[in-house]
């Protein structure tokens, strides 16, 4: 999988989120305007490049690292499968 383009590479905390196994319950948790199939959840090789999240070009975009919702959420420029590891997918019901 190719980087993000531009920096825009999201992430969340998986830990938050954990509770969440329906597509439904998913989308009204993170206010998403779609039902997502799948969650990959994973660790970073190097958590060096993570960062909080200051601006992003979305309208619903909230400033101070958490999303509208109130989850926390984080930018790491650039990532890629290379920057991951102990991938898990979670099917989404």
């Amino acid at each position: 999988m190719d980087g993000y383009p531009e920096g825009m590479g999201f992430i969340g905390s998986a830990e938050e989120v954990s509770g969440i196994t329906t597509a439904q319950g998913y989308k009204d948790a993170l206010k998403l305007d779609y039902e997502p199939n799948y969650l990959l959840e994973f660790q970073l090789k190097d958590p060096a490049g993570l960062q909080n999240v200051l601006d992003a070009p979305y309208e619903e975009f909230v400033p101070g690292g958490k999303t509208g919702a109130g989850f926390l959420e984080f930018n790491y420029p650039g990532i890629n499968t290379n920057s991951i590891v102990n991938p898990r997918v979670r099917v989404l019901q």
